[in-house]
């Protein structure tokens, strides 16, 4: 594999247009935060790409650490996190993508153009999954007080794989009580009319919020995600 060059720095300007073409590409955002995501997205220029064969699992390796070492809008949350969703779309190739001073926006969707997948991005999380669009109804997320908490949570990493929702969720609150003062913390529960043994069957992430990790919780288990004032909640659907 060759080497993928990637220099990151930000622009002075954002492409008006792009809030525009949003709806004709392949990137669907959630729509609560669909302004600040944009604006994050376009504002990162990347100068230099050259991808020759490289597995889409290499690439977004390469965007996360690059993503690490960037100048960031001052508004933004820690690094995006990725996650490829579905399985064995991290070994799809792009087998040429040689480009030069484009939008990190435009990068993304030109990567799920060449390797068949579509991408959704929440507040600090970017996933890719198979085929041409995400229904953004699949994700729509509850609001409220512990959800704008949650947000702003950020797990630095889980691997989830054949786990219980019960052992995730202690997983989950635990590392939020590790970093969050006590006054900020948001639990996260299992409704009892979920089951709390149903399995996880993988789920990879690093730098993800609480409120995204409970709702693919919920997504991988074929749940509903629900919160209240103080605390998350994963239910069993209606």
């Amino acid at each position: 594999m060759k080497l993928p060059i990637l220099l990151i720095a930000l622009a002075v300007s954002i492409s008006g247009n792009l809030f525009a073409q949003e709806k004709e590409n392949r990137i669907t955002i959630a729509p609560a935060e669909r302004e600040k995501v944009l604006e994050r997205m376009t504002s990162m220029v990347v100068p230099r790409v050259d991808f020759v064969d490289t597995k889409l699992g290499e690439a977004v390796d390469f965007f996360r650490r690059s993503e690490n070492d960037c100048e960031r809008l001052q508004t933004a949350p820690k690094p995006y996190g990725f996650i490829i969703v579905t399985p064995g779309l991290d070994e799809r190739k792009i087998k040429k993508l040689s480009v030069r001073d484009i939008a990190f926006h435009d990068l993304l969707n030109q990567c799920a153009a060449l390797t068949g997948s579509c991408i959704y991005v929440s507040n600090n999380l970017i996933e890719f999954h198979d085929g041409d669009r995400i229904d953004p109804a699949r994700f729509v997320m509850p609001e409220g007080k512990a959800m704008d908490a949650a947000r702003n949570i950020i797990i630095p990493r889980l691997d989830f794989v054949d786990t219980s929702l019960e052992e995730a969720a202690e997983f989950l609150n635990s590392r939020s009580a590790d970093l969050v003062a006590p006054e900020e913390r948001v639990q996260l529960v299992i409704d009892p009319s979920a089951d709390s043994q149903t399995l996880i069957p993988q789920m990879r992430a690093r730098d993800i919020s609480l409120a995204d990790a409970a709702m693919l919780m919920a997504l991988r288990t074929g749940n509903r995600f629900a919160s209240d004032a103080t605390t998350l909640r994963i239910v069993k659907p209606k």
